[in-house]
């Protein structure tokens, strides 16, 4: 079991390595309040007997939360994905009946220059 100095070094160090990046921007959002409260909570000694009570179910939330989001992002990009594919494969089938009636129209003029 961690105690709160040792959980915020750790926490410390997890936003330092990921320090301006895309991921430590979501780390600051996630824990940025969080990360306030209990340096505020340790600077004034004001540490519950049992720490984890009053941090753990805001954390909590606060991922469940981002979770979340993160989930509804992910649907949303499949959506996306999946329309570029169909996009895709509508581009391609013109391409290839276009070229298809390029063919078709050489082949008849060939044809039509030979008879």
């Amino acid at each position: 079991s961690l105690t709160p100095e040792e959980a915020m070094a750790e926490v410390e160090a997890l936003l330092a390595a990921y320090a301006g990046t895309e991921v430590g921007r979501g780390l600051d959002e996630l824990l940025g309040p969080t990360v306030s409260m209990i340096r505020t909570a340790l600077q004034t000694d004001v540490v519950s007997p049992n720490p984890g009570e009053v941090f753990v179910p805001d954390l909590s939330g606060l991922l469940g939360n981002k979770m979340d989001a993160l989930g509804r992002d992910d649907q949303l990009e499949l959506i996306q994905i999946q329309s570029l594919t169909s996009d895709i494969r509508e581009a391609s089938q013109l391409a290839s009946n276009l070229l298809a009636s390029s063919s078709q129209a050489t082949n008849t003029i060939v044809g039509n220059i030979r008879g």
